[in-house]
This record gives C-alpha cells, structure tokens and sequence, in this order.
C-alpha cells in the first residue's frame, strides 16, 4: 500500500507540474514561434521542433494522468475488504456467501414481513 501510495504522489505531482508549467510555457512557444513564421522571422523547422516539442508534452502529461489513475484504481483494490491479507479475504467471501444463503433460507421459511426491518414493518402496516 505504501508503495502505491508514492507511486500516486510521484505521478500526481508530474501532472500538476505539467499542467500547471511546462504545457502553458510550451503552448505559448509554440504560438510565438507560428506568428514569428507569419512574420517571416522565424524557419519552418523551428516551428516543427515547437510542435513537436507541446506534442511530447503532451504526451507525457496523458501518459502521467494514466498512470495516476491506474494507481488509484489499485488503492482502491487493497482497501477492499481483506485486501491486506489473502487469507481474511478468502474467509470473507465465504461468510458473505453462507450469510446469504442464510437470510434466502430464512425468507424461504418465513413470511416476508417477518424478514424486513422493523421500520420497513411499520411503514407496511400504517394507514
């Protein structure tokens, strides 16, 4: 879990600074370096590695907002219930299934309303 945990942190601040420094910055050269090309000032291959340049960014900012939800996905798999140890969660799964089986039974046997909740009793027998 502490491992996941670092892995989140460390990708969830590479996205804040890509999307908070480099992206902005690198969309702003590459706007400067298209109108410096409007203008004549500026060659065509400056604006490609400009291009290419926010496109890489880009992609890094989509590849670290992955992986930080993947990493989110998992945090939440070991906080299931159990998830910390094989075993609990094995016995877990057997109890809920035996538990189910149970209250089936025990509707099969008995009426419905003896079944619900008392408040859900009262509520079925008011006006």
């Amino acid at each position: 879990m502490a491992e996941a945990f670092l892995r989140y942190e460390t990708a969830r601040a590479q996205v804040e600074t890509l999307r908070d420094d480099i992206l902005p910055d690198a969309k702003e050269s590459l706007e400067l370096t298209i109108a410096g090309y409007r203008n004549g000032e500026i060659s065509i291959l400056q604006v490609l590695a400009a291009r290419q340049t926010y496109s890489e960014n880009s992609l890094a900012y989509i590849q670290a907002w992955t992986e930080v939800r993947k990493v989110v996905t998992e945090i939440d798999g070991l906080l299931l219930t159990g998830a910390l140890n094989p075993a609990e969660l094995g016995t877990a799964l057997q109890g809920s299934g035996l538990r189910q089986q149970g209250l089936l039974n025990q509707v099969r046997e008995s009426s419905p309303q003896s079944v619900l909740p008392a408040a859900i009793q009262a509520g079925a027998s008011g006006p």
